[in-house]
């Protein structure tokens, strides 16, 4: 039986490769638990996501993988909300897109991750 081909294993740089970022390793976890971290939206399904309104895709920039559906995305007041598609693990934004996710994740990242060792 031949190996697949598909499975791929990510190896973390030492330090955090992101612009602006602080010296930070290039993995590893977050302190501790954090709404702040979660992009379920508050009514406890996990595949309602609210996400930053300058994620918003109607504005003709390419979507979050597997999301081109733009039903799927609704403005409601100060949020954007997101149902995301049934399965899925790992769903890609394009940086060069939008590339107010680069301080939008160095800011979480900075704020929630465990001290350098």
């Amino acid at each position: 039986m031949q190996a697949p081909t598909d499975n791929t294993i990510y190896v973390a740089r030492d330090r955090l490769s992101l612009k602006g970022a602080k010296d930070l390793p290039g993995g590893g976890r977050f302190r501790a638990w954090s709404d702040k971290l979660k992009l379920s939206a508050n009514d406890d399904r996990r595949s309602h996501w609210s996400v930053p309104l300058w994620m918003d895709p109607s504005s003709g920039r390419k979507p979050l993988s597997h999301h081109s559906d733009l039903r799927r995305w609704r403005r409601e007041g100060d949020q954007l909300l997101l149902q995301t598609v049934a399965k899925g693990q790992v769903f890609v934004l394009d940086c060069a897109e939008y590339p107010e996710a680069i301080p939008w994740a160095r800011k979480i990242i900075e704020r929630h991750s465990m001290p350098s060792a």
